[in-house]
């Protein structure tokens, strides 16, 4: 017989939405706060860990970052997302802007402070400052005054005699 075997298509249907909603049901066994259902709403809203790899561990790592943050006694204890990263994921960079980990936390954090999603860069900064970490100082935009630039390509020119 030729051809692929048939599929019971609501079976199919089933399994996907059940793997669909397992990292969700981890997240409120692993985070326990009044704003728990707000944040997984959101994730379920947005199909944020949908079709992504290990969605499971993304969660587990998401909710150690926010029980660490949301749970702290008192005034937060001021550090960078890189050593929050290194001591509570083992890796500096989990927590970069780029990664998944970050987007999931982020909504953790906006969930827990009760506002939306902050949509620029300082308002996320502002939000991970209200919950004890500071901005990556190595990465910031800064200003340079009189800064030359050798070359002769257009950039160059241009920052040149934005220089002076």
């Amino acid at each position: 017989m030729y051809g692929t075997r048939p599929e019971s298509r609501p079976a199919v249907r089933a399994a996907r939405d059940a793997s669909r909603e397992r990292p969700l049901q981890l997240a409120a066994e692993l985070v326990t706060a009044t704003w728990t259902s707000q944040w997984i709403a959101g994730l379920r809203r947005t199909g944020l860990l949908t079709n992504r790899e290990d969605p499971e561990r993304t969660i587990r790592d998401a909710a150690a970052v926010l029980r660490a943050l949301t749970d702290a006694q008192g005034a937060p204890l001021a550090q960078s997302r890189v050593e929050l990263d290194a001591r509570l994921l083992g890796d500096a960079h989990a927590l970069d802007r780029d990664r998944l980990l970050h987007q999931v936390v982020l909504r953790g954090l906006a969930a827990a402070a009760g506002i939306p999603i902050p949509d620029g860069t300082r308002e996320r900064e502002q939000l991970w400052a209200n919950h004890g970490i500071e901005p990556d100082l190595l990465s910031r935009t800064c200003l340079v005054w009189r800064v030359r630039v050798g070359t002769g390509e257009p950039a160059g020119r241009r920052l040149s005699d934005a220089a002076t």
